[in-house]
């Protein structure tokens, strides 16, 4: 089952939400404000990962802004009987921006099958940070790193 988030950060006199899509089980609430960066969790309503879920994320960072986007909680991937999850998350961060990504991590129950690919668009003036279970970047640019 298709299950689509889709995020999108400006900045006028502040980074505010744009705009937000998300179907079920995605959810997204208005940002908190850390001096100048937007903070946004996107939360769940589901137990977890189950079989035949496909995640497609698209986080858009624009111009300038500062912004910040973690997940509510560890995430649950269940056991799977024949079909996988995957998760396809999209991040373009534009010039003079500087995002923070950093989804707590998957806890893979026993049987599980799970793919997730993340793709980063940074523009070179732009920083990000980004983190996970498993390593951790910061980048001015990375360029082919």
């Amino acid at each position: 089952m298709g299950h689509t988030l889709d995020i999108e950060f400006e900045y006028t006199d502040k980074t505010t939400l744009k705009s937000s899509y998300f179907t079920a089980p995605f959810k997204v609430i208005s940002p908190f404000y850390k001096d100048d960066m937007a903070s946004l969790v996107v939360m769940s309503s589901s137990a977890g990962i189950m079989e035949g879920d496909h995640q497609h994320i698209n986080i858009t960072v624009g111009e300038n802004c500062m912004a910040e986007v973690t997940s509510q909680s560890y995430e649950k991937i269940h056991k799977m009987y024949s079909e996988n999850a995957t998760r396809e998350t999209a991040i373009n961060v534009g010039l003079g921006a500087k995002f923070i990504y950093n989804p707590l991590p998957t806890i893979p129950f026993a049987n599980s099958s799970f793919k997730a690919t993340t793709k980063i668009n940074l523009h070179q003036s732009a920083k990000l940070a980004y983190s996970n279970a498993d390593y951790s970047y910061i980048c001015n640019v990375c360029n082919g790193n």
